[in-house]
């Protein structure tokens, strides 16, 4: 961070956007390492949409720590690639509700 200085870090909800624990401990150990060391320093959390939430629940313990998005971001150019990632989350977990048209064989997504 010193040596990059970047104008602006974006990480992960303080829930780990979908409870990952990877994910919660990232935003756990960037959030300290900003507040500390470089408080001038930007962070954005990635949040989901409230129409989400419900399709994306979360452990009771974390549920305080999700907050409701204060900005939206255009991610058109790269809308493709987005939606593809989320279809091999919901897929690897046998979400079938989230993407009801599609099919495991519909997609060449690497085996977890």
């Amino acid at each position: 961070m010193a040596r990059v200085r970047p104008d602006l870090v974006i990480t992960y909800d303080p829930a780990g956007l979908y409870c990952h624990d990877d994910h919660v401990v990232c935003t756990e150990v960037l959030t300290e390492l900003l507040e500390t060391g470089f408080p001038h320093e930007a962070l954005w959390y990635v949040a989901l949409p409230r129409r989400l939430h419900a399709w994306v629940p979360l452990d009771e313990s974390l549920k305080a720590r999700r907050p409701a998005p204060t900005h939206k971001v255009f991610i058109g150019a790269h809308l493709l690639a987005k939606t593809r990632a989320l279809l091999a989350r919901a897929l690897r977990l046998d979400l079938r509700q989230l993407a009801p048209a599609c099919s495991r064989s519909a997609y060449s997504f690497p085996a977890v």
